[in-house]
């Protein structure tokens, strides 16, 4: 659950996808080193090493989508008026009455028609001419 919260951070991907990896990189040293521990006793601090840096990483993805939650400022671009906010969500609905997911990216709306077929939005004007398309396409359903 954390790392699919981080994931939605404005880093850099490349950045993201390994501070997410490195939890996962971090047990499976960490557990393998429990037996080779056994065989060879200086694998004791590849132990303490990898549960380091799995809870650096872990605190990372935490401290990081809690900074951004509650104090990164927003993009001027991203505030609109309460009437735009209401043609959003009137044209959210619509669009999950078809079938449709409509979400929040970036600097507009990522919709989903299908598992292929994805469109990026980037004004509510775009957004509402996109919404009558669909409600033409889907007329005689």
């Amino acid at each position: 659950m954390i790392g699919k919260i981080f994931i939605l951070t404005e880093l850099n991907p490349i950045l993201k996808r390994t501070i997410v990896a490195i939890p996962f990189v971090a047990m499976v040293i960490d557990i393998s080193s429990w037996y080779i521990t056994t065989i060879i006793p200086w694998f004791a601090y590849v132990v303490v090493t990898a549960g380091g840096l799995l809870g650096l990483s872990l605190a990372t993805q935490i401290l990081v989508s809690l900074y951004q939650m509650w104090f990164y400022p927003f993009h001027p671009s991203l505030e609109m008026s309460q009437e735009a906010q209401n043609r959003v969500e009137a044209c959210q609905e619509i669009l999950e009455g078809f079938g449709y997911d409509m979400m929040p990216e970036n600097k507009g709306w990522l919709i989903r028609e299908s598992l292929r077929t994805w469109h990026f939005l980037t004004d509510v004007e775009e957004l509402e001419d996109y919404t009558r398309q669909v409600k033409e396409r889907h007329q005689g359903d």
